[in-house]
């Protein structure tokens, strides 16, 4: 997937058109259904992988908003329940217009937090706004990681500060060689080399 922002435009009552400024480009291309479709598929994609609980509380909000039945009949068809997903999710995680890509095309999501901004008539009432405390979160969602709990304090630290290992060591009462062996463990398994490789994957990021 190319470096893009997603815009939204407000038509008219309940319309909203979508155009995708590609970055590679810096042109501005009103898509089609079909360019759209495909962008949806690896959108998706990407977001099941990488935020599996955001796609849920997308799912739930959907429900929510249509109402059980017509959420039902649309799941019948996977193209149509696609699109709404797509689109929903779009609106809630990336509602704000800036110059900042969306996407840097190297599987980093910049969501934009818009507190009720997102386009939904639910919005900011929904009961999967942004909250510390909620895993289906989505205006700021988790970010699925293979760590481990211990490896996830042990990578807050390494990109939330400057502390040195020794530090970590104090602060989190392991011994040296486990710290050690806690820190080569995560850049293994986020295939990074060192801190800030790291601090660059996960960077504003809610780690899970």
């Amino acid at each position: 997937m190319e470096a893009f922002s997603v815009k939204l435009y407000r038509a008219g009552e309940g319309v909203v058109i979508f155009f995708l400024e590609l970055k590679t480009t810096k042109i501005i291309k009103d898509v089609t259904t079909s360019e759209m479709d495909d962008f949806y598929d690896e959108y998706l994609s990407l977001m099941k992988e990488q935020y599996p609980d955001h796609i849920k509380g997308i799912h739930q909000l959907l429900k929510m908003c249509m109402g059980a039945r017509k959420y039902n009949n649309i799941s019948k068809i996977p193209l149509l329940l696609r699109r709404h997903v797509a689109f929903q999710s779009l609106k809630c995680a990336f509602p704000k217009m800036d110059n900042i890509p969306a996407y840097d095309g190297n599987g980093n999501f910049d969501f934009k937090y818009g507190y009720g901004t997102g386009g939904c008539s639910m919005c900011p009432y929904c009961g999967y706004r942004d909250n510390e405390k909620k895993d289906l979160s989505v205006c700021n969602p988790i970010y699925h990681t293979p760590l481990t709990p211990v490896e996830i304090e042990v990578a807050s630290q390494l990109i939330n500060s400057m502390r040195t290992t020794e530090d970590i060591r104090n602060i989190l009462s392991y011994s040296i060689e486990e710290i050690t062996k806690i820190e080569r463990s995560i850049y293994k398994k986020m295939k990074v080399n060192n801190r800030f490789e790291l601090k660059y994957v996960l960077n504003n990021k809610r780690i899970k």
